[in-house]
């Protein structure tokens, strides 16, 4: 029987069974021979123009068991080719949310073998490419609109979509054929452009992080969210960083969830919370075996975030009562107890014998406490930064005011406050008399209870009587010592941000309005530390300058010295606080110019914090960066506010090097393209290469100076 005839006779048994009998069948018999699949499926599609919706639901259905085979890439893409048509008709006619999550699932299935047949093919087909695109764009719009199961499947498909349109692995001998990726499409393609379609995946990955942020949302289908976004961390890493991030941002109990009650609320929260628990375990195991720093640098940040967590299901499994009498007894009942804590009472306002240490000075608990033994300082920086968190978190406002209290009446008691020194003809104090510290001083005032701001402000005036006594070399120690810890703890600022943003009552007006920043982020210290040292100590420097001493100049520069260490010891993880170092020093240098000198331009040569420090971070930059750092060197170069000669010219480094060279002549191009005042200095590098007569490097050059030099090239032809 030749292979119509028994396509036709196989159609045929379908129309005269049972829809569910026939589609069992042809499962079974794409199970038993793969090969069969096609033929299988052209007894299969006629079902779907039944008006019947569980004949719809039925071959639908089937055709996710039917890609879910092990069949041949040949298979997978004719049965793709041959089902986009009738899928589309059937998502466009048919209203059922069975029948469009079933569609919507097979299309995720087939996108990638279509993606890769019209990049691949000798001759692309750009009306099948139309196909999916208008198929696509109807699953967008269900995605908008449609029931929790719509937009489940929905995301699958924008899985599909960015894993297709986004980079793979970074080393191509390690990419598998079978995967495809951006690097799937060939750069001369006829009408796929890479652009674009990163720029959806982009968009798309976006869209499924962001899910999490939306009003009423039900624990499936945020559960779908968090294990889709945890799969792109794990098969592109490329998307690791921004997906992590917003992954670390949700917090299941402060989301605006959908339900009716109270218990079913909590209820999601726990499905939501074992999500994130299971996915972050899943991404750090794997970023423990994984040799990709892009994977491997996030392990701090998972690893605080799980802290939290289990830190708050310990706090709420503390709440529950414990079993009194025998577990047998089944009339045992729970005694109940105060699940608000209460204020635990303070033993002692005065310090205990002996000679006094900070240890003693904050130790509230009774002496006879187990924890009043316990060796804190064993602990590692971050987990104890984590449970300070958890604990001021969880702490009622009473149980703080009463501790604080404690502590400034112990340290009162061992340090008597000094009054300070008034003017007798003025009645005002001579310390802090110019007008704008006494305001600050108000204002910082107006945050705090009354009687604890008094005792705020006399302590801050005693720490600056005692701060008198100290030599310069003391002074200077002091300070390096600050910012040394500072800097020694920021990788525990995620918490402090995790904290302040959790606790909206606390007011740090007073800190914000100093700095000028919005809020308190992983990179504030960064922004507090870059105007300390062009901006901050510019008054004490010149009143320590008109005494003949310069411990201004000293603590900038210590401080900048300290800032490029932290910078240069991982410059790729720590380019915003480049940039924002870089930007500040700028500024800095450009308020002390001339006016006249700005007014007409000329200041280039004027800035010299700036021009030292920038040059310092660019020769590491140039030195350390490889060829698979085109984004970071790119970003440097665009966002940094001035590119000095030297700068420019020290690129030819990486042109001239076998292995970077791509990367160096593309920042070129960058700076020639979209850096007008960089431009003719771009071009000499340029121009020096191309007359080096380097042969990896000859072709792009003589292209560059075709279209900006056309002469140069004339007269080396000549």
């Amino acid at each position: 029987m030749s292979d119509q005839e028994e396509t036709g006779a196989l159609t045929s048994s379908v129309s005269q069974s049972e829809s569910k009998q026939a589609a069992a069948d042809l499962l079974r018999a794409v199970k038993e021979d793969p090969g069969s699949a096609l033929k299988a499926l052209q007894g299969l599609v006629p079902l779907l123009s039944r008006a019947d919706i569980s004949d719809k639901s039925v071959v639908a259905k089937t055709l996710v068991d039917v890609f879910a085979c092990e069949l041949t890439r040949s298979a997978r893409t004719a049965l793709a080719v041959n089902l986009l048509e009738p899928l589309k008709s059937l998502l466009d006619d048919c209203a059922d949310d069975d029948v469009r999550k079933s569609v919507i699932i097979v299309v995720s299935q087939l996108y990638p073998c279509i993606f890769r047949k019209v990049a691949r093919a000798p001759r692309p087909d750009s009306a099948l490419w139309d196909l999916m695109e208008t198929i696509k764009t109807k699953v967008w719009s269900l995605w908008t609109d449609g029931s929790d199961r719509i937009k489940i499947a929905a995301i699958k498909l924008a899985q599909r979509v960015v894993m297709a349109q986004s980079e793979g692995l970074t080393d191509p001998r390690m990419d598998d054929d079978h995967q495809v990726n951006i690097h799937t499409v060939p750069s001369d393609h006829p009408f796929l452009r890479k652009f674009q379609l990163e720029a959806e995946g982009s968009a798309l990955l976006d869209r499924i992080v962001s899910s999490l942020e939306e009003p009423e949302l039900s624990s499936p289908f945020g559960t779908a969210v968090i294990y889709t976004s945890v799969c792109l961390i794990r098969s592109r890493p490329s998307t690791a960083n921004s997906v992590l991030n917003r992954l670390l941002e949700f917090r299941p109990h402060q989301a605006d969830l959908r339900a009716a009650s109270h218990t079913e609320n909590q209820l999601q929260v726990r499905f939501l919370e074992k999500a994130v628990k299971i996915s972050l375990n899943s991404v750090l195991r794997a970023a423990t075996r994984s040799t990709d720093s892009r994977l491997t640098s996030l392990t701090p940040k998972i690893q605080r975030y799980l802290q939290d967590f289990m830190s708050r299901s310990a706090k709420l499994d503390s709440r529950k009562r414990p079993l009194d009498g025998d577990f047998d007894d089944p009339a045992a009942k729970r005694s109940r107890q105060n699940i608000d804590g209460g204020s635990d009472s303070i033993t002692s306002l005065t310090m205990p014998p002996g000679p006094a240490s900070y240890s003693d000075l904050f130790t509230l608990i009774d002496s006879n406490d187990p924890l009043s033994s316990f060796d804190a300082t064993s602990l590692p920086l971050h987990v104890a930064i984590g449970m300070i968190s958890a604990g001021l978190q969880h702490a009622s406002p009473d149980q703080v005011q009463s501790a604080l209290g404690a502590v400034f009446q112990r340290f009162s008691s061992l340090v008597p406050l000094k009054s300070a020194p008034t003017d007798k003809a003025s009645g005002k104090t001579g310390i802090n008399s110019e007008e704008k510290r006494e305001r600050d001083e108000d204002e910082d005032a107006d945050a705090l209870p009354a009687a604890d701001a008094d005792n705020v402000i006399n302590a801050a005036k005693q720490a600056e009587l005692l701060a008198t006594d100290l030599s310069e070399d003391d002074r200077l120690k002091i300070f390096t010592d600050a910012i040394d810890r500072l800097i020694e703890s920021s990788s525990a600022v995620d918490d402090l941000n995790m904290f302040v943003n959790s606790n909206k009552a606390l007011n740090f007006s007073g800190l914000s309005n100093h700095v000028a920043a919005a809020d308190w982020n992983k990179n504030s210290w960064v922004l507090l530390l870059a105007r300390i040292c062009s901006r901050g100590l510019a008054d004490s420097a010149a009143e320590e300058d008109s005494q003949g001493g310069s411990l201004g100049e000293k603590m900038r520069e210590e401080v900048r010295s300290r800032l490029k260490e932290y910078v240069v010891a991982d410059f790729r993880n720590r380019l915003d606080a480049a940039i924002i170092w870089m930007n500040e020093e700028w500024y800095g240098d450009f308020i002390k110019i001339n006016p006249k000198k700005k007014s007409t331009g000329e200041f280039a040569d004027t800035m010299p914090n700036y021009a030292k420090w920038a040059s310092i971070l660019f020769e590491n930059v140039v030195l350390y960066c490889d060829s698979s750092d085109d984004r970071f060197l790119l970003r440097w170069l665009s966002e940094i506010p001035q590119l000095s000669t030297e700068m420019i010219h020290s690129l030819r480094t990486i042109c001239v090097d076998p292995d970077r060279s791509r990367l160096g002549l593309r920042s070129l191009k960058f700076l020639i393209a979209l850096r007008p005042p960089a431009r003719d200095d771009a071009l000499d590098v340029v121009e020096q290469i191309y007359k080096s007569d380097d042969e990896m490097t000859h072709n792009e050059t003589k292209e560059l100076l075709k279209q900006y030099r056309p002469s140069i090239v004339k007269e080396e032809s000549n």
